[in-house]
């Protein structure tokens, strides 16, 4: 009984909900196919952040080089979502055996970035390209990846869909580029906005 025999969302609140009933917790990772590691992983997360703790946006291709195949796909299968760029994409694919599109039916939404050429998400059997977000000026791209996932874990937790997601994680990127370093750009809910509105002429909020 994986994780993907419904939505990875649905069976990990299903494993948690049994777990808090009493079930014995290695029984229970046995009959979903995995490991304790893994349901402990939930166990802990969903006791310190409740159900926002089950979700996982995985970046496992930072650690590929270290990963053996069955690791990495345990690492897909334990995400609710996978966030990674093209480069990453291809190697994860080539490490694991598994096609893009395999990958992204294990998962809930597989994006993957495409640097000057936008972002693509493959959720509920489709995809979904993301144009990029024209920057002010382009300074620096050092936590660009870090500001769009910054913008899809909003519209996760907003229960926003992914068009509207993705075109703020667009935007976010867009407007980080511009100035230097990780951390020293400024935002406010209405430059954002603002951003936002000037490249897909639609109010954000």
């Amino acid at each position: 009984m994986p994780w993907k025999s419904s939505t990875p969302m649905d069976l990990r609140t299903e494993f948690i909900d049994r777990v808090m009933r009493g079930e014995r917790v290695t029984d229970l990772c046995r009959e979903y196919g995995i490991s304790r590691k893994t349901g402990d992983k939930f166990k802990q997360r969903f006791k310190r952040m409740g159900q926002a703790g089950l979700a996982n946006l995985s970046r496992a291709p930072k650690v590929i080089p270290h990963r053996t195949p069955p690791e990495l796909v345990e690492m897909i299968d334990a995400a609710s979502f996978v966030a990674v760029n093209d480069y990453e994409a291809s190697l994860l694919s080539e490490r694991t055996g598994l096609s893009v599109e395999a990958i992204a039916r294990r998962v809930d939404a597989l994006i993957v970035t495409l640097g000057g050429a936008g972002a693509r998400i493959h959720a509920e059997g489709s995809t979904l390209d993301i144009p990029a977000v024209t920057a002010e000026s382009v300074v620096d791209p050092t936590g660009c990846g870090d500001a769009f996932r910054a913008g899809l874990l909003y519209g996760i937790a907003s229960g926003w869909d992914w068009q509207r997601s993705g075109r703020l994680a667009s935007t976010l990127g867009a407007l980080k580029i511009a100035s230097r370093g990780g951390q020293n750009h400024a935002l406010t809910r209405d430059r954002v906005a603002t951003a936002y509105h000037e490249a897909f002429h639609a109010h954000l909020f």
